[in-house]
């Protein structure tokens, strides 16, 4: 394993533009890194989904007993993970109620007007939790299935180490961690 001596260092987004989605006003920042020769675009939308949403989706996800310990596809490790939605329906009331008017409202038109993709759905909402004593982390991947990845910010970075990160090289030292506040989405 490799074993950091200093704090992995944060991606730096040079890039911002001020973006509309329907009702919301923000800001949006961009990012891209060379992988071989082709270039990886993402964004991050800080403050897109307010922190009472955000309060309440965190309340949600901790006091759930629906978390699986199936083998992970990546580390066949316990996933200590659920889906409240899947495969395109609610699958957790409790959490529609919480989050379907925001991914209505600002998640998929925020993606449909970056992708240009009128009909993109969301197809899976995956929470995973990362706890002493279970999983406290996840090996390198990439979501080769997923036509776009969001990741909604439910956690301050205070209280966590790592998280999603970019990786443009195969050596670890090329890693760069998204500071990512709860509310931020990041694709």
């Amino acid at each position: 394993g490799y074993y950091w001596t200093t704090t992995p260092p944060c991606y730096n987004f040079k890039l911002e533009a001020e973006i509309k989605v329907n009702d919301w006003t923000g800001l949006e920042q961009s990012g891209s890194v060379q992988k071989g020769s082709q270039a990886c675009n993402f964004y991050r939308i800080p403050g897109l989904i307010e922190a009472e949403i955000v309060q309440k989706t965190l309340a949600h996800c901790k006091q759930s007993s629906a978390y699986t310990v199936e083998p992970d596809s990546v580390d066949k490790t316990p996933t200590f993970e659920y889906y409240p939605f899947r495969h395109g329906e609610w699958v957790d009331e409790g959490m529609r109620s919480i989050l379907e008017a925001p991914m209505e409202s600002r998640v998929l038109p925020y993606i449909r007007q970056r992708y240009d993709c009128r009909f993109c759905a969301v197809s899976d909402i995956l929470v995973r939790r990362y706890l002493p004593g279970e999983r406290r982390s996840h090996a390198v991947h990439f979501d080769g299935h997923a036509f776009i990845t969001a990741v909604l910010g439910l956690s301050s970075p205070a209280d966590y180490e790592g998280g999603l990160y970019i990786q443009p090289d195969p050596d670890v030292a090329s890693r760069s961690f998204f500071g990512i506040e709860p509310g931020d989405l990041v694709v």
